[in-house]
């Protein structure tokens, strides 16, 4: 269960403890689950993005904006273009996880909880999504990580990625206008948590991205 709340001021989530493994654990263990896996991922994602988010949440475009224009390692032409997208990319009004992906969820296949609210806003599906797609993709897993799990990542990537995204589009109420845009937008704003490892990944996404459409 999570509920608005204010703290000292400022807007909070409250959310209920749930135990149990994460669905990137069960993967470690059971890497046959991968579409099964893809599969609650989608169908949780849409469902989350068919509620309208609490006007006390902050604003993603603004977050973007911030983390981008703070990114050290970001080259400074990616980071214009990112903004100059950022600002003719839609608002949207739709509850946003910020960073939705199988360690963030726990419980069963059919009835996942999703945990680490900690970057909740009020946003975009696409930019939502695009989040997701840019972690499940490029992402670097955790540096604890065992070495069979990371040669099962390498080889399903792919899998639980096209998979989560095909569940996504047949659930979701709304289409993912603006996808490719917001991909942009993500990759850049990724440069802000400075992984290191990740860089040369992102760059080669934003040198492949095509030219933002007139709008």
């Amino acid at each position: 269960m999570i509920r608005s709340h204010t703290r000292a001021g400022r807007p909070a989530l409250v959310c209920e403890r749930i135990m149990g493994d994460d669905l990137l654990t069960r993967l470690s263990s059971k890497p046959w689950l991968v579409l099964n896996v893809a599969g609650t991922l989608g169908r949780a994602h849409a469902a989350m993005h068919s509620h309208p988010a609490p006007d006390s949440l902050p604003e993603l475009r603004d977050e973007l904006g911030r983390r981008i224009e703070s990114a050290k390692a970001l080259p400074q032409n990616f980071a214009a273009d990112a903004l100059d997208r950022l600002q003719r990319l839609p608002a949207g009004d739709r509850l946003c996880h910020g960073d939705f992906h199988p360690a963030n969820v726990l419980g069963t296949l059919r009835a996942p909880v999703i945990i680490d609210w900690g970057d909740a806003s009020r946003g975009a599906p696409s930019a939502d999504v695009a989040r997701t797609l840019l972690l499940l993709r490029l992402g670097e897993l955790p540096p604890d990580t065992s070495a069979r799990m990371r040669t099962l990542t390498a080889i399903g990537r792919g899998m639980l990625t096209r998979r989560y995204l095909a569940v996504y589009r047949h659930r979701a109420s709304q289409g993912l206008a603006r996808l490719e845009d917001w991909m942009f937008v993500r990759a850049a704003a990724r440069f802000n948590e400075e992984i290191e490892v990740e860089y040369p990944r992102l760059q080669r996404l934003l040198e492949g991205s095509p030219p933002m459409a007139a709008t």
